[in-house]
């Protein structure tokens, strides 16, 4: 699992293990207006981000922060990219896991989108946002958690992809996951 040739079926992806986790996952929606607007404005065919810290489900902020079912997103309308790295710590695995079930655990109110923050990026006003509140990305920061190097901060998903992919010493792709025919 040490390089960016691997791809998962989806029952390869319902079946990794905790072990395995957490996985820093990218999603590219193909027939999502609001995704191909974030893509075009990022250059990136990456418009999603979520964490994989549960067997089968994706921490993913939509509306309101909130557990997924990983089939969601495995319905022929999504391409996924894992990411982990081999030098994270385990001890810092499971903080980062505590800290987002931590998250999940708060009132629907405290974890909702930011849709001030999408303004402040399209008008590159990076700090325009509702302080408490995040986009899918933001998540992103608690790779600081498992990475001391990590510096990122209101990241886009391509740029978060980007970052890996400049660490290609210290990161890999997990896996990848296109749709089934």
């Amino acid at each position: 699992m040490k390089n960016d040739r691997i791809y998962f079926t989806k029952e390869e992806v319902l079946n990794i293990t905790q072990d395995q986790l957490p996985l820093a996952v990218l999603s590219r929606n193909y027939y999502s207006n609001f995704a191909a607007e974030i893509s075009r404005f990022d250059r990136s065919v990456w418009n999603h981000f979520m964490w994989m810290i549960h067997p089968g489900k994706f921490v993913s902020q939509d509306w309101v922060l909130h557990e997924v079912p990983a089939e969601n997103y495995m319905k022929g309308e999504h391409q996924l990219k894992f990411w982990s790295s081999v030098n994270w710590r385990e001890e810092d695995r499971r903080s980062l896991v505590r800290n987002l079930e931590d998250e999940l655990s708060e009132p629907w109110w405290k974890n909702r989108y930011d849709v001030l923050q999408l303004l402040g990026i399209k008008f590159h006003i990076r700090g325009l946002q509702i302080p408490w509140m995040r986009i899918c990305s933001d998540w992103g920061d608690r790779l600081k958690i498992v990475d001391r190097d990590f510096i990122g901060c209101h990241l886009t998903p391509g740029e978060i992809n980007r970052w890996f992919e400049g660490r290609a010493n210290l990161g890999y792709v997990a896996g990848r996951y296109y749709p089934e025919d």
